[in-house]
């Protein structure tokens, strides 16, 4: 396994719809990842609820085992509820400083690109429409940011 790759990454609306998947592993592994995607919506929640945060990075939810993948699970979440959820693999039983920066400017950067899709009128709000060129242009964008090291 390479170090510090990520296996999946998602954007969920504020009601749970999802805005935009990508898988980084083999596509057996797919519809499980979705799954946790989805589970750990609740541990968003329930860090995002805390009196006490005010930042919209959460930091690591859970670890957990899909296939022969452990996976430790980020997210972070915006003012307006959109919610961002990173799987990355886990290479190194030792967190280091670097990683968290690391990931937290991967949740930045993807965010802004978000942003920058979502602004343009011809988008027509559909970024799981894998035709459209300005789906594929963020998709290529989302590739290039999870997979620096």
């Amino acid at each position: 396994m390479e170090t510090k790759k990520v296996a999946f990454y998602a954007i969920v609306g504020k009601q749970g719809e999802p805005i935009f998947m990508k898988n980084f592993i083999e596509s057996t592994y797919e519809i499980d990842l979705e799954f946790a995607a989805y589970s750990s919506l609740d541990y968003i929640e329930e860090r995002y609820l805390k009196p006490d945060s005010n930042d919209m990075y959460l930091g690591l939810l859970y670890s957990t085992f899909i296939g022969t993948y452990e996976l430790n699970i980020y997210a972070y979440i915006t003012n307006m509820q959109i919610k961002y959820i990173l799987f990355k693999i886990v290479a190194d039983i030792f967190k280091t400083k670097e990683d968290e920066v690391l990931i937290r400017r991967t949740f930045t950067d993807i965010n802004r690109a978000y942003l920058g899709v979502c602004i343009n009128p011809f988008l027509n709000g559909k970024l799981m429409d894998k035709t459209s060129p300005l789906v594929a242009k963020f998709e290529a964008t989302v590739d290039e940011i999870c997979q620096r090291k």
